[in-house]
């Protein structure tokens, strides 16, 4: 596990955005991020070690998962319980 609480994948034969998902996603289930916490893409890039884009990826796939909620401002929030 990375200093700021995120996992590291194995990379194998997986891309970048798929990477950034899984290994989002695995905080996300694991309380890295609390209820109303903002994701901005360049945090979440800094956080993965990755570029913005394949941080956008894997936000943008959680949101389509319900996983995240987007903000008016465009910025990407773990939903309130």
């Amino acid at each position: 596990m990375a200093s700021n609480g995120i996992t590291e994948i194995e990379r194998g034969d997986l891309s970048l955005g798929e990477q950034a998902y899984r290994s989002l996603r695995i905080a996300l289930m694991g309380g890295v991020f609390l209820p109303g916490d903002r994701l901005p893409i360049r945090r979440v890039a800094a956080a993965l070690g990755t570029s913005p884009m394949p941080a956008r990826a894997a936000l943008g796939r959680l949101v389509s998962e319900q996983v995240l909620e987007v903000l008016p401002s465009g910025t990407a929030a773990v939903p309130r319980l």
